[in-house]
């Protein structure tokens, strides 16, 4: 494991042998058959997950993958997502824990639920991560990540049909574009939408029991193209230093880059402080607010790390009572004086 929160895969990434849901044995699906991913939704109530929030991550699902973004993606128009009855709130579903506690409580309390979403997955194969799932199975666990949750998704979907990561460990600055420009990339980003034809196949062929098969709908009417909505391009800068952004701007889907957490200057480190004082959260505070757990300096920023606000509840540090390790394998308790 590459010592950085990212989106982590369960069975080829860490060795873990997880049961995969129940499977049924098809052929690879004619063109004209569309394959829908049946998604059963589970959340702690403090989440604040509605039929609405899923939804909208939902549709930009389908944009990311039905359409070309890049001269090499591949579009894959026979493949949708869809939710799968309502979204079921269960106090029982912890808002932090490990992947198995996860997978332990939708087997506990809402064993039809495929997708758990929490607010942190303190590990996944032993790092922080954002998403994880076993290659190929479900369910996967997510959490909730502002604009990026669609990549996010996309991506452990990925993993549940079968899909590995894409040039795993690559810097992106040194990644080519047909690298991290596609979904399974190992720390996506939201550029990161492609898909090459394999990919396709593995979502329009996966074997999951939650994928079934219906008639393809008539073609939308032609005419003007929607605005490019599939998912919103990075705000401006939030006052951070151009440093802190390319910190950030992975989804550390199944790793959390700490080494790159230590060559942070005072002050790259002032302009989250500042940032977080606004008081104004937005899809990067967890991973400001775990850079700050991990270099904080004490009481004052103890007070930032409270500044943490529900339903969000990104960061699940504490200073001085929480501590990321050096190797970022895990988050680990101390008892407070």
């Amino acid at each position: 494991m590459k010592s950085t929160l990212t989106l982590a895969v369960v069975s080829l990434i860490s060795g873990m042998s997880l049961a995969s849901a129940q499977q049924e044995s098809i052929e690879a699906a004619p063109a004209n058959v569309l394959r829908r991913h049946h998604l059963t939704i589970a959340a702690n109530p403090q989440m604040g997950y509605t039929n609405q929030t899923v939804d909208t991550i939902i549709a930009k699902m389908n944009k990311i993958l039905q359409r070309s973004d890049f001269a090499w993606d591949v579009a894959c128009p026979n493949v949708e997502f869809v939710r799968n009855g309502n979204v079921i709130s269960n106090a029982n579903i912890p808002l932090r824990a490990t992947y198995e506690q996860f997978v332990q409580a939708l087997r506990d309390n809402v064993p039809s639920a495929n997708v758990v979403v929490g607010s942190l997955i303190t590990s996944c194969g032993g790092v922080l991560a954002a998403g994880c799932a076993p290659v190929p199975g479900e369910p996967m666990a997510v959490i909730h990540d502002g604009p990026r949750s669609a990549v996010v998704w996309v991506h452990e979907r990925g993993h549940s049909s079968g899909l590995d990561h894409v040039a795993q460990g690559k810097d992106a600055s040194t990644a080519r574009e047909d690298e991290w420009g596609q979904i399974m990339f190992w720390n996506p980003s939201l550029k990161s939408l492609g898909a090459l034809t394999a990919g396709c196949a593995a979502y329009r062929n996966s074997r999951l029991s939650s994928v079934i098969s219906a008639p393809m709908p008539a073609a939308a009417p032609t005419g003007d193209a929607p605005p490019d909505t599939a998912v919103e391009a990075a705000p401006v800068s939030f006052g951070l230093t151009e440093k802190v952004l390319k910190v950030v701007e992975g989804t550390w889907v199944e790793h959390t880059p700490v080494d790159q957490f230590d060559e942070l200057t005072q002050e790259d480190l002032d302009s989250i402080r500042n940032h977080l004082k606004s008081g104004q959260p937005n899809y990067l505070w967890r991973q400001l607010l775990l850079i700050i757990g991990y270099r904080g300096n004490g009481e004052p920023d103890a007070e930032l790390l409270d500044n943490d606000p529900p339903p969000l509840k990104w960061s699940g540090l504490r200073y001085g009572s929480r501590e990321l390790k050096k190797d970022g394998s895990d988050v680990e308790e101390e008892t407070q004086a």
